[in-house]
């Protein structure tokens, strides 16, 4: 089968390879995050775009009073379903333990930056529609995409 649209990223010198969702689960997934996500994303983003004055601390709060840790945990895996470590030319499930340990021990930022990875990947269409909400959460990094389509991120020497 072919693997349409599947992207690989360098964060923080780990190589992730997402390949997006079958229609079906993305479209659950989506109903799923609006659900989660919705109401703070809708106080992010009045009529004129993005609001920087959000007190950004008390909406997590606030987000994260309604989602369980059994209900986060669950998201995150569903999330990472299609989500891979690149390592050793061995492509590892980021939904099992070990291998999350091994990705994001000492590094859990990394693991949001993935999870954006993945939206960015499953819908890119809507996170056009998003703005700028999608730079909290983006690496220092640049992008480029080589002769493959496979896009791939390079740290600045900086």
């Amino acid at each position: 089968m072919i693997n349409f649209g599947a992207r690989s990223k360098v964060i923080n010198e780990k190589e992730f390879k997402v390949e997006p969702f079958n229609v079906r689960t993305a479209f659950r997934m989506q109903a799923k995050l609006a659900r989660i996500f919705g109401p703070a994303l809708a106080c992010l983003m009045p009529e004129k775009g993005l609001d920087s004055n959000v007190d950004f601390s008390k909406l997590l709060a606030g987000l994260f009073e309604e989602l369980t840790e059994d209900a986060f945990d669950k998201l995150i895996s569903e999330l990472l379903s299609r989500a891979f470590l690149i390592q050793d030319g061995q492509m590892l499930e980021l939904r099992k333990d070990e291998v999350l340990n091994l990705a994001f021990l000492g590094s859990t930022m990394d693991l949001y930056k993935v999870i954006w990875f993945v939206l960015e990947v499953n819908y890119p269409d809507f996170l056009s529609q998003v703005g700028d909400f999608g730079s909290l959460l983006k690496t220092d990094s640049k992008s480029k995409v080589n002769d493959t389509g496979k896009k791939s991120v390079r740290r600045s020497a900086n």
